[in-house]
């Protein structure tokens, strides 16, 4: 599977961004 590469840095941007949200979130409990 061939992806551009700006299409996979923003999806690992949305990733990461992403599990710093969860990791906050859980943190806050």
């Amino acid at each position: 599977m061939h992806l551009p590469k700006d299409v996979v840095v923003q999806y690992v941007d949305l990733t990461s961004e992403l599990q710093t949200l969860l990791y906050f979130m859980r943190k806050e409990d």
